[in-house]
């Protein structure tokens, strides 16, 4: 049992280790030297259960964002580690777990602020049986609730028992896990860019806050550009076109090629073009809408950094040209609204059917 408690953990025979464990770890926390007693040493704080899927490869990035999360919100954080090399020669089924804890100090003088974290690894790629050895390992009471990063087409059996089961699963998965947001179940489904995305979501909105609703109606063109090559950064175009096409109720019309879709509106097709050109570094480089003979574009300023020029060609907004900052929002930051956000978003229930669309045309054109 305290084998558990070693970085690399032991192979767990049965779920109650991991509880005897745990107050193994919790009675080590709350130990003092004899002179600093009375003064509490650790604070234990669980807010939800989260079950975390990815890949055995990807942990390095995984447990650096979790380690973030616990800052904001803490919670017993179970870590389904599929496609572990060491154990691909090992007893199907079999399961290495390790138990720790994840601590950080809110203030100086204030006792530190600890959350439970148990990683299971196994040598197997879909991850068949994990739920089972799951289940016994919640805690009971609060929330429960999912992070899928990884490929989820090849784990449908896990897949399926955590729907059945969990509060709100958030999706981290590139192009693969737009093909799981409209399957209807017991859970709140959501996919992480739309969280990534939020600023830019909300500086598209305000670029028409002046605008009478007939240039909304006369949309017929959008462009973006991203730099680099970063997955995310796509999905967010993705999702900014989503939102806009969501709210304006258009419908999906035809896949024009690589990053290019032409969209139904009332009366009208819209073309939108998402390019990934090859300036350096990373994020959005600009955006922009045509209606009519107006336009409304907001483009990076400066090759490096983080400043935004907003540039609007309409006859009865103003002209003035005008500058924002906008920082690209961090995965353990989007995670935390991702996980806590309201259950019912009519935006996002607008969106995703576009969204879930282009993705798909995206991952059958290359």
């Amino acid at each position: 049992m305290t084998g558990l408690l070693s970085p690399g953990g032991s192979v767990l025979r049965d779920p109650t280790e991991v509880e005897e464990a745990l107050s193994v770890l919790w009675g080590t926390a709350g130990e003092k030297p004899e002179e600093e007693r009375g003064s509490e040493a650790t604070t234990r704080v669980c807010m939800a259960n989260l079950v975390v899927v990815g890949r055995v490869a990807e942990w390095d990035e995984l447990s650096a964002v979790l380690a973030e999360l616990a800052r904001e919100y803490p919670t017993r954080t179970i870590c389904l580690l599929l496609a572990d090399p060491v154990m691909t020669d090992r007893p199907s089924g079999q399961v290495q777990a390790a138990v720790s804890s994840v601590c950080h100090l809110p203030q100086p003088g204030r006792p530190q602020v600890c959350c439970e974290q148990i990683v299971l690894r196994t040598g197997s790629r879909d991850g068949t049986g994990l739920d089972r050895v799951l289940l016994p390992l919640l805690a009971s009471d609060v929330p429960l609730l999912g992070w899928w990063a990884t490929d989820p087409r090849p784990c449908s059996q896990l897949l399926a028992a955590m729907r059945q089961s969990i509060d709100r699963l958030v999706f981290d998965a590139g192009l693969p896990g737009f093909a799981c947001l409209l399957e209807t179940s017991r859970c709140v489904t959501r996919e992480l860019g739309w969280f990534r995305s939020y600023r830019w979501r909300e500086l598209v909105a305000g670029l028409f806050d002046e605008t009478d609703r007939a240039v909304l109606n006369a949309i017929d063109r959008v462009a973006i550009t991203i730099r680099g090559n970063d997955a995310c950064d796509w999905l967010d175009a993705l999702w900014m076109v989503a939102f806009l096409g969501g709210q304006l109720t258009w419908r999906a019309g035809r896949v024009l090629g690589h990053g290019r879709f032409e969209f139904q509106a009332r009366d009208r097709t819209v073309e939108v073009v998402i390019d990934d050109d090859a300036a350096r570094g990373r994020g959005l480089n600009s955006f922009e809408v045509v209606a009519g003979r107006g336009s409304f574009k907001l483009a990076r300023c400066h090759e490096t950094g983080d400043e935004y020029r907003i540039m609007i060609s309409d006859e009865n907004t103003c002209l003035m040209p005008r500058s924002i900052q906008m920082a690209r929002r961090g995965r353990a930051d989007s995670l935390a609204v991702a996980l806590t956000g309201r259950a019912v978003d009519l935006s996002y229930d607008r969106a995703v059917p576009l969204a879930v669309w282009m993705a798909e045309a995206t991952a059958s054109h290359g």
